[in-house]
């Protein structure tokens, strides 16, 4: 019999970002094993396979898996500090990238030089290291027995391609839009190509993902990864012209923090959900609760890989490669920023006129830290991280299970 979670409600959210003081909750002494031994899926959670997403109106859906009070979120972290994801997974990533440069080939060489300016750049492979774990994760939790070690499928292996793919792409297109000079550490392909051939890149990287894509031949996996696209442009246009949310009324504040969100969801989570929500659709047989899961999982963890990039900005890393305050610089308002003019209404004005006048720029970071709006922010950051861990734990004890929770640790406590 599947073992699964009640799952609590919540208005975390809220509370925490209209509180001006940070709340701890205190550890009692539970066993993560015999608490995961008691877990109950929520039976009122939504539609498994939504064909239209209704967060403009509505804002972010509540997550359907919450850790108890009983077991804070630090706990459950520092049992699973010492995983590596990256070690667990290294084989998985070592066939995507051969995969990957055989499908950014071109025999027109400038194509292939612009297409993979990045690649060469890449790092860690961070989402296709995701769908590899999921994949992983899941296969585990379909066998007999606890501990099972069961690689990703070849098809699975092609849809973490296709989401890197998918997001370098962003990128290139991504970069234009905002002007950034640098990427990653590095040049941007536009401040080395120029503005067509990135975007001309961006479109070739897209058309590889797009071949990728339909060669998986399952139908759900087109709708879902599809939709990423859909997302991506309904954030970039959110972004570049901000909007409130429609359907029931809110106060100001919520509304911003909820708009935000969804920005959020739509530019960087959507990715990772729709991506993590495939992997389970490529299992066989495909199962209702593992897509549940994996969605969950991949939605709560990249809006706090994006608020984590919020507090970041604030917090002077150089080595993500970009400026420091440069949301505030391109007159984007970010969490740390909206919590803080909820305390500070003068700050309000600041963001109305996207701080294009001398001094703006360090007002508002003034009127954050006195606000506490990046500790507040991080206690945001936290909260969805904990539904990430919460949604995970509904699978069966793997390595692939441990390397993604480990996983959120490092995406809520990295410095760059």
């Amino acid at each position: 019999m599947r073992r699964t979670l009640i799952s609590r409600s919540q208005d975390g959210l809220k509370y925490f970002a209209s509180k001006s003081k940070l709340v701890q909750q205190p550890s009692r002494n539970i066993s993560l094993g015999k608490w995961a031994e008691k877990r109950v899926l929520n039976s009122a959670v939504n539609g498994i396979l939504e064909k239209n997403d209704d967060f403009l109106r509505k804002g972010i859906p509540q997550s359907s898996f919450s850790l108890p009070r009983e077991l804070p979120l630090e706990d459950v972290l520092n049992e699973y500090r010492h995983v590596d994801p990256f070690k667990t997974s290294q084989v998985d990533i070592a066939h995507v990238t051969e995969d990957l440069h055989r499908a950014i080939g071109s025999d027109h060489p400038l194509i292939k030089q612009v297409a993979s300016h990045f690649f060469e750049n890449s790092g860690k492979f961070f989402r296709p290291l995701i769908v590899c774990l999921m994949g992983r994760a899941l296969a585990a939790d379909a066998a007999s027995k606890d501990g099972e070690d069961i690689a990703p499928s070849d098809r699975q292996i092609s849809l973490a391609l296709l989401t890197e793919l998918m997001h370098t792409a962003t990128l290139l297109h991504d970069d234009v839009i905002d002007e950034s000079a640098t990427r990653r550490g590095v040049e941007s392909v536009h401040s080395v190509y120029g503005n067509k051939l990135a975007i001309l890149g961006g479109d070739y990287l897209l058309a590889r993902a797009s071949i990728t894509l339909a060669r998986l031949r399952n139908h759900d996996v087109t709708e879902a990864m599809s939709t990423v696209i859909e997302h991506l442009v309904k954030g970039e246009v959110m972004q570049m012209k901000p909007t409130s949310l429609e359907g029931e009324v809110r106060d100001e504040f919520s509304e911003q923090v909820q708009t935000h969100l969804t920005k959020s969801y739509y530019k960087t989570a959507s990715l990772m959900d729709n991506s993590c929500k495939s992997c389970a659709l490529l299992m066989e047989p495909a199962d209702e609760t593992h897509v549940k899961i994996a969605s969950e999982y991949g939605k709560n963890i990249g809006i706090a890989f994006q608020l984590v990039d919020d507090i970041l900005d604030f917090e002077g890393s150089q080595d993500l490669g970009k400026p420091t305050l440069n949301d505030l610089k391109q007159g984007m308002s970010t969490l740390p920023t909206l919590i803080a003019s909820n305390e500070f209404p003068a700050l309000s004005v600041l963001m109305k006129r996207k701080f294009k006048q001398d001094g703006d720029v360090e007002t508002a970071v003034e009127f954050v830290n006195k606000a506490n709006g990046i500790e507040r922010s991080r206690v945001i950051a936290d909260e969805f991280g904990a539904h990430a861990v919460a949604a995970v734990l509904q699978l069966r004890d793997s390595p692939a299970r441990g390397a993604l929770i480990s996983l959120v640790q490092r995406v809520l406590r990295r410095d760059k």
